[in-house]
């Protein structure tokens, strides 16, 4: 697959659990490029240069596996049609997608080194594209690209004037109204936004004074700098968040992936480090995950109808683990005051909670008060249960997908605490065994495809099949999340593939999606089986003998 496709989401998926786990959203839209100088910047070395790194070997086996080729297909396959779906309702009706036209030129982003550039306004941008190909290659940018304007008709190309280089540019009446193509040294640049441009004239300099567009990256993989809140307008997601800039970095270090992200608010964050509650005797080995968070409060009073739930006040910690004998077994717990209580009044609210968020209405609650818990129903293959817990002199609500216990008694290494306790900065810590994590995905997904009876995605899909290789190559996962500033917070994580478990299937389950790149989407509905086979198929049944 396409590295650089698999970081642009973690960057997303990053900020994303910063804002999670610490409920520190941003108040304000901010002014765009105020933290960094422009509303986005990514520079990528290439998987070209992570061969020659030795801290890259674990990643470039996985790349090299004839599954991942597989993957990569179908990624840039789909990838090639999204500039047509994003442009398509300002082209005329019937051009071409141009895809087979994209599709190459998707491989040198994954192989060579670029770097990407955005300033403007989101009502106003400008966007630069630097590309390290030469030769053949950037033959072939500049006639694809030619070929693709022109087939799209949105006019006919023109020489570049004073390019400094090879190029052309096209000019049309509808906003952005200036498209320009630069071949520069050993780069090919492509520039668009509005007449006249500044991006691309400023890096063609760069190349001619310095043989490169920017220096290049010393120790980092990729990088990319994010002004989140100016970019709210193009990813609808982002409104919901609030998220601040972003700063991340990506490296090897000792033979693993290192990802680093550093997220800059505008206000001193509302956060305090209350001490850890942590279920001990609960929590029984084997497990294959452990998660801890704290500060959790402020986010959960922004789920709808979280508020209405009774709880007061809301819990503000959370502790998770997964057993690994337990298929598919993960346990969540939250510290309240009294967990009997809040098991009574959960019971009054949560049937209306469920109304108001699609995904949870295939199910019934039944409560039963003898013991306090309170179940989902109906749910396929799984009993979603919350129930009372009480550990070393506190109480919590324990929510797990089976109402079953740990197989074993034996405790947890004590290590795996000491990664927590003491450290006063820290907000958010996750543990997991991916390999073993990555194995429980897809029957996670399959529970809730069955209860809103969708297909399943089939096993021989190029994306099931990379899933299944590369989980053998998945060792452990760590990511923090620490308070390093009064408006800064710091997320590090160690990795062979820079992803979670759960990061990598969404990964796929979101290119498997039919909204697929712009919407996340379960997949189609499944036949209804009362109403006989698909069109197309018949069972003509057993033919008489006379």
């Amino acid at each position: 697959m396409t590295t650089a496709a698999m970081k642009m989401l973690k960057l997303m998926l990053a900020a994303g659990l910063a804002g999670v786990v610490t409920g520190c959203l941003e108040q304000s839209a901010g002014q765009p490029g105020v933290r960094f100088g422009a509303l986005l910047r990514v520079q990528w070395v290439g998987t070209a240069q992570l061969a020659r790194d030795t801290n890259a070997a674990r990643v470039c086996q996985i790349l090299a596996l004839p599954e991942s080729a597989a993957f990569r297909e179908e990624l840039l396959g789909k990838l090639a049609r999204v500039p047509y779906q994003c442009w398509s309702n300002s082209l005329p009706k019937g051009v071409p997608d141009q895809a087979p036209l994209i599709r190459p030129l998707l491989e040198d982003l994954a192989r060579q080194e670029w770097y990407l550039e955005l300033q403007g306004s989101t009502a106003a941008p400008e966007l630069v594209l630097a590309v390290q190909v030469t030769g053949d290659r950037a033959r072939l940018w500049s006639t694809n690209l030619w070929q693709v304007v022109h087939g799209w008709k949105l006019g006919v190309p023109q020489p570049l004037p004073n390019a400094g280089g090879q190029g052309w540019q096209l000019k049309k009446a509808a906003a952005p109204n200036l498209i320009q193509f630069a071949q520069s040294g050993s780069w090919v640049l492509v520039g668009l936004g509005q007449e006249p441009l500044k991006l691309l004239p400023g890096l063609v300099q760069q190349v001619r004074a310095n043989g490169r567009p920017v220096p290049a990256l010393q120790a980092h993989w990729l990088e990319v700098q994010a002004d989140l809140p100016a970019l709210r307008g193009w990813l609808p997601v982002l409104e919901d968040f609030r998220l601040p800039p972003v700063h991340l970095t990506v490296r090897g270090l000792n033979g693993h992936v290192r990802t680093e992200a550093k997220l800059h608010y505008s206000a001193n964050l509302a956060w305090k480090p209350e001490p850890w509650k942590l279920p001990t005797n609960a929590i029984r080995d084997p497990i294959i995950s452990f998660t801890a968070a704290r500060g959790i409060a402020p986010l959960l009073a922004q789920v709808k109808g979280v508020t209405g739930l009774g709880l007061n006040p809301l819990p503000d910690q959370l502790c998770a683990w997964a057993g690994k004998d337990l298929f598919a077994q993960t346990y969540v717990t939250f510290p309240v005051p009294h967990a009997t209580n809040a098991l009574h009044q959960l019971a009054r609210t949560v049937p209306g909670f469920t109304q108001l968020h699609p995904w949870l209405k295939p199910s019934q609650v039944v409560y039963w008060s003898n013991r306090a818990e309170l179940m989902w129903q109906g749910v396929p293959l799984a009993v979603p249960t919350l129930r009372p817990l009480r550990d070393s002199g506190s109480d919590y609500v324990l929510a797990c997908l089976f109402p079953l216990s740990s197989p074993t008694n034996a405790p947890p290494p004590a290590q795996l605490y000491a990664q927590v306790q003491g450290r006063q900065n820290l907000a958010y810590y996750d543990w997991e065994y991916t390999q073993e994590r990555l194995r429980h995905m897809r029957p996670l997904y399959q529970i809730l495809d069955i209860a809103h009876r969708r297909q399943f995605i089939p096993t021989n899909a190029p994306s099931q099949v990379w899933i299944r290789a590369i989980a053998p190559y998945l060792g452990n996962t760590v990511t923090e999340l620490t308070v390093t500033g009064p408006k800064e917070l710091t997320l590090t994580r160690k990795s062979e593939l820079g992803l979670t478990g759960f990061e990598l299937y969404t990964l796929t389950r979101w290119l498997e999606s039919p909204g697929f790149p712009k919407r996340f989407e379960l997949p189609p509905p499944a036949p209804d089986p009362r109403a006989g086979p698909p069109p197309g198929l018949t069972n003509p049944g057993p033919r008489r003998t006379r």
